[in-house]
């Protein structure tokens, strides 16, 4: 793992994802790490795109909107 790539800070976990191409098989791994650890919330960031991920966070709305967001970056 890189560094700066992972953070925990007062029981908030802070992840930059990296390399990733599916955004939706990235989006599950952080919800398993939800689970898993019992955490409320992952802050994640992604290709410069932030977001807040829970255990119950529709993936396909989230996934749409970063590629909403994704297209209006590369078309400017």
């Amino acid at each position: 793992m890189k560094k700066g790539t992972l953070k925990i800070l007062n029981g908030t976990l802070s992840l930059k994802a990296e390399g990733w191409t599916d955004i939706r098989k990235m989006l599950k791994k952080v919800q398993f790490i939800c689970r898993v650890h019992e955490l409320k919330w992952v802050y994640v960031e992604h290709e410069g795109f932030s977001m807040m991920v829970n255990p119950d966070t529709d993936i396909e709305r989230l996934a749409t909107v970063f590629e909403e967001w994704k297209k209006q970056n590369e078309n400017e």
